[in-house]
């Protein structure tokens, strides 16, 4: 009998510890959603921008297609999201999920050209563009980085 009731008592301990694990896991893959780690998008990122051409013949500066626009933070030179110029000029980054928590992103955060196609007949564009805060809302912010002119 008190063998009995031994093997009962492991048994619901077992159980026990069985479905707070299991509640502990439901809890974190909820913090992760609402956090914005699910698969379910929770809030947008998008840096924007132009990247125009201005020769000396030119009146004025034209759109540059191709171009490779990367995303980088702090000092580290490390390039965390890429996007590319259309006919326009015009670039878009939307930023991965893990990026949306930068506090001070004006501060610590840039874009710079890691690519222009050689058939524009310019060299690689050295240097950093920051990015400045324009349009927001409850779960979507936008930084521009105004017109990037490369001159020949």
């Amino acid at each position: 009998m008190k063998l009995r009731s031994i093997a009962v008592l492991i048994i619901f301990v077992i159980l026990r510890i069985a479905t707070a694990k299991s509640k502990t896991d439901e809890d974190e893959v909820e913090f992760m959603r609402l956090a914005g780690y699910g698969e379910e998008k929770l809030s947008t990122v998008v840096i924007g921008g132009r990247v125009l051409c201005h020769r000396r013949n030119m009146t004025h500066p034209s759109p540059l297609r191709g171009v490779e626009v990367g995303f980088l933070c702090g000092n580290e030179g490390k390039i965390l999201s890429v996007g590319t110029t259309n006919g326009y000029g015009q670039f878009e980054i939307d930023l991965p999920s893990h990026l949306h928590a930068i506090s001070s992103m004006e501060k610590e955060c840039y874009v710079e050209l890691i690519h222009v196609p050689k058939k524009s007949g310019y060299k690689r564009y050295k240097g950093k563009q920051r990015i400045k805060q324009g349009h927001t809302s409850e779960n979507c912010r936008s930084y521009n980085t105004g017109n990037i002119i490369i001159r020949a």
